[in-house]
Order: C-alpha cells, then structure tokens, then sequence
C-alpha cells in the first residue's frame, strides 16, 4: 500500500519541481538580459565599453551600406550583440495607438530609390537632433518581437552629432 501511495505521489512531485525550476530559469534569463544590457548601456555611456566597432557603416558608400544593412536584416543572428556605427537622417514616430516611440538612422542608395532605417533606442532622450538632422549612432545590434514580426534594432544606443 505504501509503494502504491509512493508511485503515485512520485510523478506529482517530479512535475512540480520541474515547473518550478523551469520557472525559475525563464524569471533568471529575463533577469539576466535585462541586467546584460544595462551593464552595456553603463559602459557605453561612461566610456569604459572595451567591445570595439565591429562594423563600421559610416565608411562605406551610400550603395555598400544600403547592401551591408540589408545583409543585416536578411541574416540578422550574424550580427546581434555586434557594436554598428551607422550614419544618416534621424527620424521619430509616436505610434498613438500604443504610446511605443521609435527612434531611426534613415539612409539610402547612391540614387536615393532604395531607403533603409535602422531603429534605435536611444540611451538618453534629452537633447534629441531635429527630425530629418543628420546624425551617427553607435549601438548594439538586436533583434526584437512586437506582434507577428521580429525587428532589427541598436541598443544602448548614442547619438553622436
């Protein structure tokens, strides 16, 4: 009799610590994340970030970094947690519906037919650039999910004038 209470009892409790633990870690990972991108924000505003740009698209032409942006988007894993320095318009939209603000480099092609944007969240939101300001972000690329859809964006980002 006792086995049987034992073998019925013991699958209960095996599920629940399972749930508990998986829990636990889904609470810890957030945790961790938030706390990883915090420590980057941190450094990358008092200046003692070591990463160093690892992509540059402020030195190519207008066509190369249309190509290399859309490169990013296509094949976006190659490129998170990556510092981007990006250059071009600066663009803002308040979507009223949710009150979500986005931030965006806009450039395009040498030709001016194919735009790109690349979004942003700014470290600060004091002294923002005028919309259409010419400007250069530094950030670290990511990847984010709002809806149906995954987007590309800069984090812990810095406007440099």
């Amino acid at each position: 009799m006792e086995n049987a209470i034992r073998n019925k009892i013991m699958p209960i409790t095996v599920t629940l610590l399972i749930v508990s633990i998986l829990s636990g870690c889904e609470e810890t990972a957030s945790m961790r994340e938030a706390d990883y991108i915090h420590q980057k924000a941190e450094a990358f505003i008092n200046g003692t970030d070591e990463r160093e740009i690892t992509l540059d698209l402020t030195t190519m032409n207008d066509d190369m970094k249309y190509a290399k942006s859309v490169e990013m988007f296509a094949n976006p894993a190659d490129y998170v947690e990556r510092k981007i320095r990006v250059n071009g318009s600066y663009s803002y939209v308040k979507d009223e519906s949710t009150n979500k603000e986005y931030y965006a480099v806009v450039f395009s092609d040498k030709d001016g037919y194919n735009v790109q944007a690349i979004e942003f969240d700014p470290v600060s939101k004091e002294d923002l650039p005028q919309i259409e300001e010419d400007i250069t972000v530094e950030g670290y690329y990511d990847i984010y999910y709002e809806g149906d859809g995954s987007y590309a964006i800069l984090r812990a980002a810095q406007i440099i004038k």
